[in-house]
């Protein structure tokens, strides 16, 4: 149809927009059923002296823990392949979801888990002063205002007040956006890991590289 020409054609430019060249490649070599991910493991934390602020009207916009009632938003998202379900069972098994709505509708949003390092070929499991931040994402409506790293210290302020002041994420090394947002916020690379995926049935992971750092604020060696 033409409505469904038009939305494929806005996810298109999206990409381009916002993707880097040889991610775009990557991405269409994994429609035969190989998926190259090279991707970097973040450490993250609260930092004296850095105050995200947002483009236009701060009053505009509250930040709160998302619930079933504001999944099926989530999992309409173009592009996204991720149902409801799947969604609510995540928040059932622990994992939080902070949103931030702009009067009402919402605008950006970042998973925590408090458990472990859900990574798919990465994972380890997280200690009490730790957390894990994944699937962080801005409605393409709200880019441009500075709600991601905004949203993100947010998070970083709320974690620190439960003692959680470890942060780790994951992030594409081509993933531009996400790249700037973190270097906003002084967050620093951890290690550096490949993972090859096939056909979705089996992956393979070989690490690359680790970044040495003054203190010991991660093991070599996790759970």
């Amino acid at each position: 149809t033409k409505g469904g020409s038009r939305m494929n054609l806005k996810n298109i430019w999206s990409k381009l927009k916002y993707s880097h060249f040889i991610r775009l490649v990557r991405d269409g070599i994994s429609k035969t059923g190989i998926m190259i991910a090279p991707i970097y493991l973040v450490e993250e934390r609260l930092h004296e002296g850095i105050s995200p602020e947002i483009k236009g009207d701060p009053h505009e916009y509250t930040i709160e823990y998302l619930t079933n009632e504001d999944m099926p938003v989530i999992a309409a998202l173009p592009i996204r392949k991720i149902n409801v379900e799947k969604l609510v069972t995540q928040l059932e098994q622990g994992q939080k979801c902070l949103g931030m709505k702009c009067n009402g509708e919402l605008a950006a949003f970042i998973w925590i888990d408090r458990e472990k390092c859900n990574l798919s070929g990465c994972g380890f499991k997280l200690n009490d002063n730790e957390a894990y931040l994944f699937d962080a994402y801005t409605m393409e409506k709200y880019r441009g205002r500075g709600l991601a790293p905004y949203l993100r210290y947010e998070c970083y302020k709320r974690l620190a007040e439960e003692g959680r002041t470890f942060i780790f994420s994951a992030v594409d090394v081509f993933n531009r956006p996400a790249l700037k947002v973190l270097n906003k916020l002084n967050a620093r690379k951890l290690e550096l890991w490949m993972r090859i995926f096939f056909f979705k049935k089996r992956h393979i992971v070989f690490h690359l590289k680790r970044y040495h750092f003054g203190d010991d604020t991660f093991s070599a060696v996790r759970a």
